[in-house]
C-alpha cells in the first residue's frame, strides 16, 4: 500500500514548531520596529536641530524650534516669525511630523509663555528651544528628548548627541 500525505501527528507536531517559532519571532519582529522608528526619529530632530543651528547662523538671527502640544511634531521659527503663529496649527505644512506611533518628551529649561493679541486668552506655555544667531548655539541649559522615558537625543551648548 503506497503512504500518501502526511499522518495526524506529524502535521500537529509541524504546527507546534510552527506556533513555537512565530510566538518567539513576533516579540522580537515588534521590538525591532519600535527601536527604528525612534532612530528614525530621532535622526528627524537632529536634523531639524542642525538645520535651526546653521541657520540661525548663516542669517544672524535667533531661531526656534518649537513643540507641539501633543509631542508628535516639531518645526523651525526665525526670530522675525511670530511664536504666537508658530504654535498654532494653521501652517500645517510646516510642522514636521515624526514617523509612527512615536511621541516624544522634553526636559530642560526650554518652556517659555507666549501671551496671545487678544487681552482674553491666557498666555500659552510652548516648548521651544531656541539656537542663537551668533553662535548657532543652544541657549539656556541641557535640553534632552525622550522617546518612551528614554533619553534619546542630549542638546548642550551646540553639541547635539544621539544617545
Amino acid at each position: 500500500m503506497e503512504k500518501r500525505g502526511f499522518s495526524l501527528i506529524e502535521i500537529i507536531i509541524a504546527m507546534t514548531i510552527m506556533a513555537i517559532v512565530i510566538s518567539v519571532a513576533i516579540p522580537s519582529f515588534v521590538e525591532f520596529r519600535k527601536k527604528r522608528e525612534v532612530k528614525a526619529a530621532s535622526k528627524i530632530m537632529i536634523e531639524i536641530f542642525k538645520r535651526a543651528s546653521s541657520s540661525a547662523k548663516l542669517k544672524k538671527t535667533d531661531h526656534y524650534v518649537v513643540f507641539d502640544k501633543e509631542g508628535h511634531a516639531l518645526k523651525i521659527v526665525e526670530e522675525s516669525e511670530s511664536l504666537i503663529d508658530a504654535v498654532r496649527y494653521e501652517t500645517i505644512d510646516d510642522w514636521v511630523y515624526l514617523p509612527g506611533q512615536i511621541k516624544y518628551s522634553i526636559q530642560g529649561n526650554i518652556i517659555r509663555k507666549i501671551p496671545l493679541p487678544d487681552d482674553k486668552s491666557p498666555a500659552v506655555l510652548v516648548k521651544v528651544i531656541k539656537f542663537d544667531k551668533t553662535t548657532g548655539l543652544v541657549s539656556g541649559a541641557l535640553v534632552t528628548v525622550f522617546f518612551k522615558d528614554k533619553p534619546v537625543i542630549t542638546l548642550s551648548e551646540g553639541v547635539i548627541k544621539y544617545v
